[in-house]
């Protein structure tokens, strides 16, 4: 009979999450991941960047079919990426398994300069993409001195 062991550094990798998602929340935080409502066995690297006319979330979606994402924003202005990564065949015997699989949800408290209507994401080598406009009247811009 197996037995699911708890590693202790993932219970302190989750208190290190809700500390620096506590901390983002007093001192503000541009785009913040929510990790409270992440699902615990997400693996899912994420990355954020920020330009002039908007913000790109890249997160990592190895093995996941594009239907299997679904990405919406709610009445929060909370953009929720959420997946499932199936499990393998279990007609196959697993010697080593490094590889998470099941739901994943993330979700990123959008900033006041974004443009709701204005979000696309694609899938391109197990690289999810999700651009965020900013609101044109909210873009920095450069005014010539006459």
């Amino acid at each position: 009979m197996l037995i699911k062991w708890n590693d202790p550094w993932t219970a302190l990798q989750s208190e290190m999450h809700s500390l620096r998602d506590e901390m983002q929340k007093v001192f503000g935080g541009l785009l913040s991941s929510s990790s409270s409502r992440r699902h615990a066995d997400d693996i899912s690297a994420v990355r954020i960047l920020e330009d002039q006319t908007g913000y790109t979330i890249e997160m990592a979606m190895p093995g996941i079919a594009k239907d299997a994402i679904e990405l919406e924003v709610d009445t929060d202005n909370q953009l929720i990426i959420k997946a499932h990564r199936k499990r393998e065949s279990e007609d196959v015997v697993l010697h080593r398994h490094e590889r998470a699989f099941g739901d994943i949800c993330h979700t990123f408290d959008l900033p006041n300069d974004v443009d709701r209507e204005q979000i696309d994401a694609e899938l391109r080598d197990g690289l999810l993409h999700v651009s965020v406009s900013k609101r044109p009247e909210l873009q920095h811009r450069s005014i010539e001195v006459n």
